[in-house]
C-alpha cells in the first residue's frame, strides 16, 4: 500500500509529517512525503521517498514577507502564497496515483488532496496539527483573525462562524477554489475552513484529549491520536561538552526562539537579551537567521542557528518561544516553564490552553520587552506550583503511544 503524506507550512508543520512517516515505513509501508523542496534533504536523510511540491524559491519568497507574521493580514498571504498556488499541483501529484492502492493524509490546507478524495475517492485522513483549527461553536478557539467574546450563546457563535466565512474565509479560498472545482466537474462549495476541509472518511488531531477535549460539534470521525515529536535529533544524540559546559545549572539558563521560519523579530532577540541580563541568566538564542541578533553578545549569551529541543530542553530553566503546537509540545515533554509570546495563526490558542494548565506565561508581542519578559521568567523560574504542574503534565505526553495510534489510524483507512 502506497502512503502519501502532504504538508504544507514551516518546520513546525512538516517535522510531525515526517515523523509519521519514518514510523509508518517501519511498519512496512511504502510512504511518501509531499511538501516543499525546503525540506528534501532532511526527509531524504531519514530514508523516505520525497516528491516536492512548489518550488524553493516560493517557500523563501514566503520567509521573507513580514505580512506572513502579522496576526491581521498573515492568513491572506498564507492563502495567496501558499494554499491556493499548491492547490493544482498537489491534487495532480496525488491523481497520478491509484486511488485503489493508495491512502492520503494531508494537513488542514492541503486543498489539492482533499479535491483528489472527492474526484477520484482516495482514501483520505485530514491532520490537523492544533485544535484551534477545529472549528466548536461550544468552545470558539482563541484566534488572532476574528476574536469571539467569551460565554457567547452557542447559536451567536454559529451565526458570526457563517459571518466569519461569508465576508472573510471564503472569500479568499472560494473564487480560487471553486473555479478549480468547476473545472473538474465539481459544486461550488461554501464554508470551507468550517466545513468542507475535513475529510469525511477520517479527521486525525496529532494533540492529546487532555490538551483539547473533543467537542460535540466537532466532526464525528475525528481521532485524536498525540503530540508526534520529530526534531531531526539522532537516538541517543547528546550535547557536547562545550554546551553542557555553557549550560550550567538547569536554573540559570533560558531559551528563546521566534519559530524555525521567522526572520522578522529583531526586537523579541533584543528585548530577551536585555531580559536575560536584567535576570543575570544564561541564554541560548535560536534562530537561522542571525542577521535578527544585536551586533555583539555578552559571553553569558550564545547564539545557536540550530540544536534539537529534545536534548536541551530538559536541562533549562524555562523556554520562551512564539507558541507554534510541536514546540508547545515538546517543552510539555521536556516538563519545563514557558513564556509564549504569540503572534498568530495557532498560536494564541495554544497559549492560552498552556497558561490555563498553569504550565505557561504569556505576553503578547506589542508588551514585550526586558521589563515584562524578566518579571515573568522570575515568576516561572521561582513558582512552585508551575514546577509541580509542569511535572505533572510532563508525565501525560507519550510520544511512542501517540505515534502508534496515528499509524493505526491511517491504516485503517486501507480498503
Amino acid at each position: 500500500m502506497d502512503i502519501l503524506l502532504a504538508a504544507l507550512g514551516s518546520a513546525g508543520d512538516v517535522h510531525p509529517i515526517i515523523g509519521l512517516a519514518v514510523a509508518l515505513k517501519e511498519r512496512g509501508h511504502k510512504v511518501t512525503i509531499i511538501a516543499s523542496p525546503y525540506f528534501k534533504s532532511l526527509i531524504e536523510s531519514v530514508g523516505v521517498e520525497f516528491i516536492a511540491l512548489g518550488s524553493l524559491d516560493q517557500y523563501l519568497a514566503a520567509l521573507e514577507n513580514p505580512e506572513m507574521w502579522d496576526p491581521k493580514k498573515g492568513f491572506k498571504v498564507v492563502v495567496e502564497d501558499c494554499v491556493l498556488p499548491m492547490m493544482r499541483p498537489l491534487y495532480d501529484i496525488i491523481t497520478s496515483y491509484d486511488p485503489n492502492k493508495t491512502i492520503v493524509a494531508a494537513t488542514s490546507l492541503c486543498l489539492g488532496a482533499r479535491l483528489a478524495q472527492e474526484k477520484h475517492k482516495f482514501p483520505l485522513a485530514t491532520i490537523h496539527l492544533q485544535p484551534s483549527v477545529i472549528r466548536s461553536i461550544y468552545r470558539p478557539p482563541l484566534l488572532p483573525l476574528v476574536t469571539l467574546p467569551k460565554r457567547l450563546p452557542p447559536i451567536i457563535v454559529k451565526l458570526l462562524y457563517s459571518a466569519i466565512d461569508f465576508f472573510l474565509i471564503d472569500r479568499m479560498l472560494g473564487p480560487g477554489l471553486n473555479e478549480f472545482r468547476k473545472e473538474l466537474g465539481l459544486s461550488k462549495v461554501n464554508h470551507i475552513l468550517g466545513h468542507w476541509i475535513n475529510s469525511p472518511e477520517k479527521v486525525i488531531g496529532l494533540f492529546p484529549e487532555w490538551f483539547a477535549s473533543p467537542e460535540r460539534d466537532w466532526p464525528k470521525n475525528t481521532e485524536l491520536t498525540g503530540f508526534i515529536h520529530f526534531d531531526g535529533s539522532k537516538e541517543k544524540e547528546q550535547l557536547t561538552d562545550e554546551m553542557a559546559s555553557f549550560l550550567g545549572e538547569k536554573e540559570q539558563t533560558l531559551v528563546f526562539t521566534a519559530g524555525t521560519a521567522m526572520k522578522h523579530a529583531k526586537d523579541f532577540f533584543q528585548a530577551s537579551v536585555n531580559a536575560t541580563l536584567k535576570l543575570g541568566k544564561r541564554a541560548l538564542l535560536l534562530t537561522k537567521y542571525a542577521s535578527q541578533l544585536p551586533e555583539k553578545l555578552p559571553p553569558t549569551i550564545k547564539h545557536v542557528e540550530y540544536i534539537p529541543f529534545s536534548i536541551v530542553l530538559g536541562k533549562i530553566g524555562a523556554f520562551v518561544h512564539h507558541g507554534g503546537i510541536g514546540t508547545c509540545g515538546q517543552a510539555l515533554s521536556a516538563g519545563v516553564p514557558q513564556l509564549i509570546i504569540p503572534k498568530g495563526y495557532d498560536q494564541p490558542d495554544n497559549a492560552a490552553r498552556l497558561e490555563s494548565f498553569g504550565v505557561a506565561s504569556v505576553i503578547y508581542p506589542e508588551n514585550y520587552n526586558a521589563e515584562t519578559a524578566s518579571e515573568k521568567l522570575s515568576f516561572l523560574l521561582n513558582s512552585a506550583r508551575v514546577s509541580e504542574q509542569c511535572q505533572t503534565i510532563q508525565k501525560k505526553v507519550d510520544f511512542s503511544k501517540a505515534l502508534n495510534a496515528s499509524c493505526e489510524a491511517l491504516e485503517r483507512l486501507a480498503r
